[in-house]
């Protein structure tokens, strides 16, 4: 039960949680350029190796710290992602925005469901995200599948 994943005594404030997206908010359009293909990008004039070596510094800190703060919560990056970009689209100056909306707001429900269910304990948040996240990535798959 220690181990188990909980927004209970993580707190930090707003700057905090906002600097770490202003690089993605300058890599963004160079991101749209590589979905379309490497060649592509690259006749662009866009630097495909040195743009992948910065997304992944920057994805593995911010994935590092947030695990770090909160503990490995899980379904979040698989499931939001995908509900993003098919409600959204693939661009990703859309999905992105979308992603990190739904993703918070999807934690949220699950803490504010797991303080409820458990009153007066206090069940952590990554067991609700389980319990709510397994069967939508089973649909999810199941949907991917089909097509």
């Amino acid at each position: 039960y220690e181990i188990m994943p909980s927004l209970v005594g993580s707190e930090m404030c707003i700057r905090d949680r906002l600097l770490p997206i202003l690089p993605l908010l300058w890599l963004m359009p160079k991101l749209n350029l590589l979905r379309l293909s490497d060649d592509a990008a690259q006749s662009l004039g866009l630097s495909v190796r040195q743009l992948r070596g910065m997304v992944n510094v920057i994805v593995l800190l911010w994935v590092g710290a947030s695990v770090a703060i909160t503990g490995p919560i899980a379904f979040i990056g698989l499931l939001v992602p995908h509900l993003a970009k098919f409600w959204i689209g693939y661009d990703l100056r859309l999905a992105v925005p979308m992603s990190a909306l739904l993703g918070a707001l999807l934690l949220v429900a699950a803490d504010v469901l797991a303080i409820h269910l458990a009153h007066p304990a206090q069940l952590p948040a990554g067991a609700v995200l389980a319990i709510i996240g397994a069967p939508c990535f089973v649909l999810l798959a199941k949907r991917r599948s089909d097509t």
